[in-house]
């Protein structure tokens, strides 16, 4: 090794010595990363994609091939797309569990605080590939604006418990029932 030259132009090198079997074993690796980012996603396993995600964008950036540019490119989009399925995907449970009638709300906020924990973790790795990349402006403030719809659901239910209640004190049988409740209570006393 000592005796080996430095290699002053990596380009001439890839260029001269790699084969069209070489190439092959090359896409049929980049096949695999793209299936493990997918994997990754579905398990949402962040540090299995964050990992991947650095082999392809070194492999991008070291290799200039346009399928490792366009492999690393499509894991993006591919994070990007999962990352906005996520945020809708919240925001219809939310929306589900603050709705009328629903009684016990905590499980699916809970559920839905460990998910915004993950979208911002993806949110936060899709922007630091996408800014050493160039491309598209990472989806940004997607995080407050689910805190704020949160908040606007919160505000809703509020509004409609506080109506419910009202509305029911006005209710002239509840007296009735309240009256024949306090003489049922003054039975037990005697």
């Amino acid at each position: 090794m000592g005796s080996t030259p430095p290699i002053l132009d990596p380009e001439a090198v890839f260029r001269d010595y790699v084969t069209r079997e070489s190439l092959g074993k090359l896409k049929l690796q980049l096949e695999r990363h793209r299936r493990s980012v997918t994997t990754a996603l579905a398990l949402e396993d962040t540090p299995t994609l964050q990992y991947r995600l650095l082999q392809l964008q070194a492999l991008a950036h070291e290799l200039d091939v346009p399928d490792t540019q366009l492999g690393y490119s499509d894991c993006l989009q591919e994070l990007r797309r999962f990352i906005e399925g996520m945020e809708a995907e919240i925001r219809r449970s939310v929306a589900h569990s603050l709705e009328d009638g629903n009684t016990v709300v905590g499980p699916d906020l809970s559920h839905a605080a460990r998910r915004i924990t993950l979208l911002m973790q993806l949110e936060a790795l899709w922007a630091e590939h996408a800014t050493a990349k160039g491309s598209a402006p990472a989806p940004t403030g997607l995080v407050e604006g689910l805190f704020g719809f949160i908040s606007d659901c919160q505000s809703r239910l509020g509004a409609r418990t506080h109506k419910a209640v009202v509305e029911g004190l006005q209710d002239p049988l509840l007296g009735e029932w309240l009256s024949k409740m306090a003489l049922v209570g003054h039975m037990f006393d005697e």
